[in-house]
Parts: structure tokens; C-alpha cells; sequence
């Protein structure tokens, strides 16, 4: 259920134009990461701190592009393919035979995957975390607008 949601909002996501629909359709697809990674692991502290540092540095991004660009509506094109995506993901969540995906025992090959380079990853989230909170307080004393003018 949760792939298919993530991949009908990536459909969502190449069919529209505007940097306000890209950037919440791009917050959306965090969230069902964090929530793919907290049903993988036993620990969800993990998927948080991974959310919040994605949400940090994706908000400062699109609050730039969203600042500079022009406005226009956000319209999303008329797809018949995303449509029935739309459709077959409604259909599938009402079974309940699809729904269990708890059972693939991904969560163990998951974690053999990642627990070689958990030290690597530990240390590039609290970097990436140091780093934001440092571009937060710059921009907090700057005390002005993105765009110039």
C-alpha cells in the first residue's frame, strides 16, 4: 500500500508544473519514506532524524524557487495512465491479501544491508543536521527576504 501511494504521488510529481505541488508532493513522499523505514527497522528514531533533515534542506530549497518564481496556477496535466495508477492504488488498498507485506521478512535483509555502513550513515545525518541548523541561524540573523528587489 504504501509503494503504490508513493509511486502515484511521483506520477503526481512529473505531471505538474508549479514548484508549490513538486514541493508538497516531494514533502509527501518523505513521509511515506519515514514510514516505509520505521516498518523496516525496530527503531524509529532512525526514520525522524532522516525525515527532519529531507524536510529541513527541502523546505529552504522550494521556499527559494517558490520566492523567484512567477505566479501561476498550479494545474496538474489530465493523464488517463495516472488515472487508472490512481484508481488500481484505491483498488488494491481495499484488499486485504496485498496488505500484508509484513510478511516478506524484509526487515531482516534490510537491516544485514545497512548495519555495515550505520557508522557512515550516523555520521552524514548529524552533518547534514549540524549543516542546517548553521544555515538556519545565518538566515535568522540576515533578517531579510530571499529575493532581492
Amino acid at each position: 500500500m504504501i509503494f503504490l501511494t508513493f509511486l502515484t504521488s511521483f506520477f503526481m510529481m512529473i505531471n505538474s508544473n508549479h514548484p508549490m505541488m513538486m514541493g508538497i508532493l516531494i514533502i509527501i513522499q518523505s513521509v511515506f519514506m519515514a514510514i516505509n523505514l520505521s516498518l523496516s527497522f525496530n527503531f524509529n528514531w532512525f526514520s525522524y532524524m532522516l525525515f527532519m533533515i529531507y524536510l529541513g534542506g527541502i523546505l529552504m530549497l522550494f521556499s527559494y524557487i517558490i520566492s523567484i518564481s512567477f505566479s501561476k496556477q498550479p494545474l496538474m496535466k489530465k493523464n488517463p495512465i495516472f488515472l487508472s495508477l490512481m484508481l488500481l492504488t484505491i483498488f488494491y488498498t481495499q484488499k486485504e491479501s496485498f496488505l500484508e507485506f509484513k510478511k516478506m521478512k524484509i526487515s531482516k535483509m534490510l537491516i544485514v544491508l545497512y548495519d555495515n555502513n550505520s557508522k557512515l550513515t550516523l555520521f552524514l545525518m548529524a552533518f547534514l543536521f549540524y549543516i542546517m541548523t548553521g544555515v538556519i541561524f545565518i538566515t535568522e540573523n540576515e533578517k531579510m527576504s530571499l529575493k532581492k528587489g
